[in-house]
């Protein structure tokens, strides 16, 4: 991009382009990150497929750039009978290609420049300017809360609107401090990141969905690596599959602290969940009992073990994943209902199958759905420790989407309801 700015005479630096193109040491930069460049040095960038042909019939306005071998840019110059001239800031190849050689290593991917237009263009539109898109937070601990702004000018001459901000990870929360940056105006958005309390390198981005022409999308990244200055056996708590208990079930996590880490205390995220610290064989070896409660409900479950502690004078929690699931009585099979898009409804039924774990008979009162549209069908085999439900679409189901819970009253004192969620989409008669 440097070599194309001094053949149209446009003053820059590279320092300046390597912002522009938002270029990575490692990574380097893309086709789009060159456009991007050009059209903040207002050049009027186009990408466009061109081919040996065209640029032998001189067909193709230069000087412009290539996309050669799927990793690697070169600047077309000017051509002649022979071939064409080059610049390579790489100097992989010779100044000269042939015909011969270009056709080997070039599909035909080209950016070309056409300024004239692009000045007449440029009151038109507005565009996005990120001088910073990552942020490097370096080494932290982990648990602890990243909080950065991102600053977004717009150096075009129309209003840039912000349409959405999303996030990779729902750990990443963001302001924008308005939603319509003026020309020549600036706008911020702030991002606070909850480091995952692991030894990871982390990686979150932010996409900005704007009416920038260019780059509709633009990506701010938060970067780093997270530690924790101690570790847990196990990492994660697997309570497993159990029966409804008629007393607390009592698990062991054991603490092993690094230097200068002093624990301050250790809690839980839920009230079916209790946690207490005991001392180990010496300070740097601690116990956490884990006590799961009979008030667990029945079915699956994730809760957290929380232990706050200080490192360095800086205060974090690490938290610890208990997860299992407690059985009832009965067993549901399959536990959710996809129905997809349905076209004729009279062809489309799901079966539900619910029995009992231990071959005890029960019995089921009633079977309905939460919404209308759809009904369910219950048939016992004459044990009444199986029962299969068929759920089908009524007649008088309206069009569009079909969601909610299949409802299922039972005789079973620990459940005495069941829920079965399904989905779908019915189609229109036309």
């Amino acid at each position: 991009m440097l070599r194309i700015c001094e053949l149209l005479k446009i003053e820059t630096s590279i320092d300046e382009l390597i912002k522009l193109t938002g270029f990575n040491p490692d990574r380097g930069t893309t086709m789009l990150g060159l456009k991007q460049a050009a059209t903040f040095k207002n050049i009027g960038p186009t990408g466009v497929k061109a081919s040996v042909a065209l640029l032998k019939k001189k067909k193709v306005p230069l000087p412009a750039i290539a996309y050669v071998e799927g990793n690697h840019f070169l600047v077309f110059e000017a051509v002649n009978k022979n071939g064409v001239e080059i610049s390579d800031p790489a100097q992989k190849y010779n100044p000269h290609l042939t015909w011969n050689q270009l056709a080997g290593i070039w599909n035909g991917d080209l950016l070309i420049f056409d300024p004239k237009e692009a000045k007449k263009r440029k009151a038109k539109q507005p565009l996005a300017f990120v001088e910073t898109s990552e942020y490097d937070f370096g080494k932290v601990l982990g648990g602890s809360q990243i909080k950065h702004t991102f600053t977004i000018k717009n150096v075009g001459q129309k209003p840039l609107k912000i349409f959405s901000v999303k996030e990779t990870c729902t750990c990443t929360a963001t302001v924008v401090s308005q939603d319509e940056i003026p020309a020549n105006g600036l706008g911020s958005i702030s991002a606070v990141l909850t480091v995952p309390s692991r030894n990871e390198v982390v990686e979150e981005s932010l996409l900005v969905l704007t009416n920038n022409p260019t780059q509709g999308v633009l990506t701010l990244t938060l970067k780093g690596q997270a530690f924790v200055p101690l570790t847990t056996f196990p990492e994660r708590l697997a309570i497993g599959n159990q029966k409804p208990r008629q007393k607390q079930l009592t698990k062991r996590v054991s603490l092993h602290l690094a230097d200068e880490v002093q624990v301050l205390g250790v809690r839980t995220d839920s009230e079916h969940l209790k946690a207490t610290l005991e001392k180990g064989t010496d300070e740097a070896f601690f116990y956490v009992n884990v006590q799961l409660l009979p008030t667990q409900p029945v079915g699956q479950f994730s809760h957290n073990l929380l232990v706050d502690y200080t490192y360095q004078r800086q205060q974090t929690t690490h938290n610890v994943i208990i997860f299992g699931q407690i059985l009832g009585e009965l067993h549901v099979a399959p536990n959710r209902i996809f129905f997809g898009m349905i076209k004729e409804p009279s062809a489309v039924s799901k079966k539900i199958t619910i029995s009992t774990h231990d071959g005890q008979p029960f019995q089921i009162m009633s079977a309905k759905a939460s919404t209308k549209g759809v009904v369910a069908n219950v048939a016992k085999d004459e044990s009444r420790t199986r029962y299969e439900l068929t759920i089908s679409i009524a007649p008088t189901a309206k069009p569009g989407e079909l969601s909610g819970d299949i409802v299922v009253k039972t005789s079973s004192s620990v459940q005495p309801t069941l829920r079965v969620p399904f989905f779908g989409i019915l189609a229109g008669s036309d």
